[in-house]
């Protein structure tokens, strides 16, 4: 199901959109020479709407299965930017330039670099995305590819849906991904850095209550990655199910597993 299925977007109301089926020499340029300012932060006229029942079905692990893959472009009403369209999608009522969600979103929204239905994934800003780029995960098909809905991504301010998005990193981190580039019905050629995955859900903010021990795993026996002070702020991304180990991170970087009692809740 895509991100949009339930969600009223911020779009004119216009006559329906069109399905953009054939490459052009913008995208194709857009493509080959990384020219993208896909994350600006600008919200569309507004009116109320269901964009789900313009577009169908969406690209899913169903349709892979059967070997049919349907990523495909959007034409909206009023040219739209990722924020706006990312904002909206996946309920996640963060501000800014794409590129500035990460930070944004400390303290605030859960953070981790696993993808899941639901989330907003976010890159890096680079001298091909000056402002970043968000998309809305719409389906994980397994630990190196899923399936995003986004806007902009062709500098065109169009609607991408159902667009697959593959784990390059050496040590499959989503650090760093390839997109799907629909017009040519490939993956394209450029490699973007990631921050990760931003959840729907609030945060959970800890402090340590004495000097504790981040370790590679959750035991006392597993080496120890590093040693956090008392009244370290960290993140929780992970409760240990069936263990009093939680796994943490800071300034939005993963660090490893801290003992259940050497951190508590802030208030």
């Amino acid at each position: 199901m895509t991100a949009l299925g339930s969600v009223g977007l911020l779009l004119s109301a216009c006559a329906a959109p069109k399905t953009d089926s054939l490459a052009d020499s913008q995208s194709s340029a857009n493509e080959a020479n990384g020219n993208y300012d896909a994350g600006l932060d600008e919200d569309s006229t507004a009116s109320d709407g269901d964009l789900a029942r313009w577009l169908g079905p969406s690209y899913s692990a169903s349709t892979l299965a059967m070997g049919v893959p349907m990523p495909k472009i959007v034409v909206p009403p009023r040219p739209l930017y990722c924020v706006p369209f990312a904002r909206n999608a996946s309920g996640i009522p963060i501000r800014g330039n794409a590129g500035t969600w990460w930070r944004s979103a400390y303290g605030k929204f859960k953070r981790a670099k696993t993808p899941r239905v639901g989330a907003v994934m976010v890159m890096r800003q680079t001298r091909r995305i000056k402002f970043g780029h968000i998309a809305v995960v719409t389906e994980v098909l397994n630990n190196r590819e899923i399936v995003v809905d986004h806007a902009n991504w062709l500098n065109r301010r169009r609607i991408h849906i159902g667009t697959p998005v593959r784990d390059v990193s050496p040590k499959n981190d989503w650090s760093s991904v390839k997109v799907w580039y629909t017009p040519g019905n490939r993956y394209g050629a450029g490699v973007y850095p990631m921050y990760g995955f931003i959840y729907p859900e609030p945060s959970q903010m800890f402090m340590t209550v004495q000097n504790a021990n981040v370790r590679r795993a959750p035991s006392a026996k597993s080496a120890r990655v590093t040693t956090l002070p008392m009244r370290t702020k960290v993140e929780v991304v992970e409760r240990i199910t069936g263990a009093s180990w939680y796994r943490i991170a800071r300034r939005g970087r993963v660090l490893g597993y801290v003992f259940a009692p050497l951190i508590k809740p802030l208030s």
